[in-house]
């Protein structure tokens, strides 16, 4: 069995709200909606014409279903420039 390591996405939120910082503002956090993609029939002129419509997915109480994520190389340069920030003021 393979070991991975990771930080998830709510994590790394948590961090930077409890420093007081809105994650959203940063590319390395994402939250992304989710969509159903369904395929729906039209009559046009006589001819059924199916078309591909995007719904937002919706869970059990009828909120959006949001897909958090975290881009790793922007997470991983915003801690070694923390780390080189330590190092300058010690």
């Amino acid at each position: 069995m393979r070991l991975h390591i990771g930080v998830t996405a709510q994590s790394v939120r948590q961090a930077f709200e409890d420093e007081g910082l809105d994650p959203a503002r940063y590319g390395l956090y994402c939250e992304d909606p989710l969509f159903a993609i369904e395929e729906e029939v039209r009559e046009i002129n006589g001819e059924a014409v199916g078309e591909r419509v995007a719904s937002p997915m919706l869970d059990e109480s009828g909120e959006p279903v949001v897909r958090h994520g975290v881009r790793t190389d922007q997470l991983l340069l915003l801690g070694m420039a923390a780390l080189f920030e330590r190092a300058r003021q010690t």
